[in-house]
């Protein structure tokens, strides 16, 4: 849990780029639990804020339990050639960002509460 205004930030150890929308096992709407897998503890955190700011490297992935206890969001980080392709030539852009990825990029992840 990263400090109130402050999303954790995680490292992407693996994930599934199958082009589907459940991914390599399941149907849609799965959680990104089911897609990613990151480091067990963060590596530090950043604003809220800056997750929003024009020149942030990351994007929106996932809102997370919107209806349940503990919302969160899960940004992840993509470089300025890959969020290009994304915004341009992925028709969906949950699997798009997972093709675009790369192993070792930061995960921010931040609570709604």
């Amino acid at each position: 849990n990263a400090p109130r205004g402050r999303a954790a930030i995680f490292m992407l150890k693996d994930l599934d780029r199958h082009d589907h929308p459940g991914g390599k096992s399941g149907g849609p709407g799965q959680p990104a639990s089911h897609y990613l897998a990151l480091s067990a503890e963060p590596i530090g955190d950043v604003a809220f804020a800056e997750l929003f700011a024009a020149d942030s490297p990351f994007v929106l992935y996932s809102i997370e339990r919107l209806e349940g206890a503990a919302p969160f969001v899960v940004f992840l980080e993509l470089s300025p050639a890959a969020r290009l392709k994304m915004w341009k030539d992925e028709p969906f852009i949950d699997r798009g960002i997972r093709k675009l990825v790369e192993l070792g990029s930061r995960v921010a992840v931040a609570s709604l509460d």
